[in-house]
């Protein structure tokens, strides 16, 4: 799509040099590990890490922020994002595997300003993030119940979502009183990046 390239360029010659290594170890671990669906490997570069990197535009410019992902699976967006430089980025995946996965990407970049959570969510401590992130892993409702211990007061929501993603807004409104903006995705018609903020749980949940 139109901005793609403006996104690649926005990143440095060494994260792209972090970010191919990545692709690579992904298409390797894939043929034993179902990292990611078979149908988007081969465009992986697009469909994941491109897609991943569209979060930084949304995240506050502070480098220092507590930015936690929930079900990150392969990595999507948590490694991307900390190869960017953010400094404090942890990934929640309860699959010891794919920690595996994520902790074998960040060794060989030299990825040391992520830390790999192998647990649920929901059993999750003494961790409050200034921005929780999530792709790919559940309905916006779910994604709020679960990982609300987790936030703060001021705590920013952002959600990789496909074309139900007002749908989703709507029923979550439901069970939270929150603002929401969408913004079109850079790398699919279809899809949406979510914007959260103010949540307050309804007190009929």
């Amino acid at each position: 799509m139109e901005n793609l390239q403006e996104l690649e360029k926005s990143v440095s010659h060494e994260t792209i040099n972090s970010l191919k290594v990545y692709e690579a170890l992904l298409k390797k671990w894939q043929k034993a590990i179902n990292l990611v669906s078979k149908n988007t490997v081969e465009d992986a570069w697009n469909r994941h890490i491109l897609d991943s990197l569209q979060v930084i535009k949304y995240l506050p410019k502070n480098e220092n922020l507590s930015i936690v992902d929930l079900g990150s699976g392969a990595g999507f967006p948590p490694l991307v994002i900390a190869m960017c430089g953010y400094n404090d980025v942890s990934a929640i995946e309860s699959d010891e595997r794919k920690c595996l996965f994520m902790q074998t990407v960040a060794k060989e970049t030299n990825t040391q300003n992520i830390k790999i959570i192998n647990e649920r969510i929901e059993k999750v401590e003494n961790v409050q993030a200034d921005v929780i992130t999530a792709r790919a892993l559940a309905k916006i409702d779910q994604l709020l119940s679960m990982s609300k211990h987790l936030a703060k007061e001021d705590t920013i929501f952002l959600f990789l979502k496909g074309k139900t993603a007002q749908e989703e807004i709507d029923n979550a409104k439901k069970h939270f009183d929150f603002e929401a903006q969408t913004f079109q995705s850079l790398t699919s018609s279809e899809a949406k990046v979510v914007k959260i903020t103010n949540l307050k749980e309804k007190n009929n949940v």
